[in-house]
């Protein structure tokens, strides 16, 4: 290409003229061999974009028949017959890390998990909130509430408490009756059965019962004087910590629902009369402990979900039931109410995975 001197227009090598201005060209040797170099340069570049495009094209051929062939013509390889394992034993924890995970806690477990349960079964949450917060309201410096015997009557409001432990005002009203029936442990002789049963059934409820309280404890809950309370107490341990030994609660224990609760206790498969009869269809439960205990039962042992579902749900919706009059005398005049918080929240009080089949 030549440039015209006088307006500058580039004119094809082979001009004699310029194509803009029409001044005459003259065409000078170091032109000539600038424009053969930069033909040829021009040639060079257009030869290695032409290879390049091809290459690309090609490349991205063949990545496309070897994404065919592996999905249509290879068979898929069968997996590793590899045995089970677990994570954390190929990616262990340092012992101070294992220290700071503290497994769940009973009272931790319902206040994540109990509101989820009592809701599928229909309970009345307002009214519940209501009882505890009328029993709070009765708690005294010491931590204990007003009844004939102080521990009978704090160890009732513990389990109250404990069986619904949402709020920070119930865990902390729990936890200074707890500090409370501690306290006053070593002297649980002096008082009633009962007061000795429900001492024991809160703490042990609370996971709080030291080995050396339990080993004192144990003639408490088994001698069957106020069997209703030592079964709901027996109930509380793991299945292993269960004593084997319990010929004087079980006589006490009479009826069919409650034959079925000592068999859960005891950890004993049901008999063929009990399988083939409906022990929770009979006349439904007039007193408090014996709807708590038909409660506990029939969470236990799923014969009638269907009834005790409506059963649940009617009884947390209506005034509590009648208690024994030497229980309410003892624990103070909020005892049935109590009695119907525990009975409501039946399905909190054994945990899920202490659960064995039958």
């Amino acid at each position: 290409m030549i440039a015209c001197p006088v307006c500058g227009n580039v004119n094809p090598f082979t001009t004699r003229f310029c194509r803009k201005c029409g001044h005459r060209l003259e065409v000078k040797v170091s032109q000539v061999a600038h424009a053969l170099t930069e033909n040829a340069q021009t040639k060079r570049e257009q030869r290695f974009h032409a290879a390049s495009t091809s290459t690309l094209v090609m490349a991205s051929f063949l990545l496309v028949c070897a994404a065919f062939a592996r999905l249509v013509l290879v068979p898929s390889l069968p997996l590793a017959d590899l045995p089970p394992f677990q994570v954390a034993s190929l990616l262990p924890l340092p012992a101070e890390a294992v220290r700071m995970q503290p497994a769940t806690t009973r009272l931790e477990w319902r206040r994540q998990h109990l509101v989820a349960e009592l809701n599928g079964l229909g309970i009345d949450l307002v009214q519940l909130e209501s009882q505890q917060h009328e029993l709070l309201a009765t708690q005294r410096s010491d931590g204990s509430f007003p009844g004939d015997d102080a521990v009978a009557a704090s160890g009732l409001a513990a389990l109250a408490l404990q069986a619904y432990p949402l709020s920070d005002e119930a865990r902390a009203g729990a936890a200074t009756a707890r500090t409370y029936l501690s306290g006053i442990f070593n002297d649980l002789d002096k008082h009633s059965p009962l007061a000795r049963v429900l001492a024991v059934a809160a703490l042990l409820d609370a996971e709080a019962l030291t080995p050396a309280q339990w080993a004192q404890a144990q003639p408490a809950i088994t001698d069957g004087q106020v069997p209703a309370w030592q079964a709901f107490c027996l109930a509380s341990l793991p299945p292993e910590h269960r004593p084997s030994e319990l010929a004087l609660l079980t006589p006490a224990m009479d009826g069919p629902v409650w034959k079925l609760l000592m068999l859960f206790l005891t950890d004993t498969p049901r008999p063929a009369q009990l399988d083939a009869s409906d022990p929770f269809g009979a006349q439904s439960p007039a007193t408090g402990e014996g709807r708590m205990l038909w409660a506990f039962t029939a969470w236990q042992v799923p014969a009638s979900p269907e009834l005790m579902i409506s059963l649940l749900s009617a009884w947390s919706r209506s005034a509590p039931a009648p208690i024994d009059t030497g229980t309410q005398a003892l624990c103070g005049p909020l005892a049935a109410s109590e009695v119907a918080i525990i009975t409501s929240c039946a399905c909190g009080h054994v945990p899920p995975l202490w659960f064995v089949s039958r």
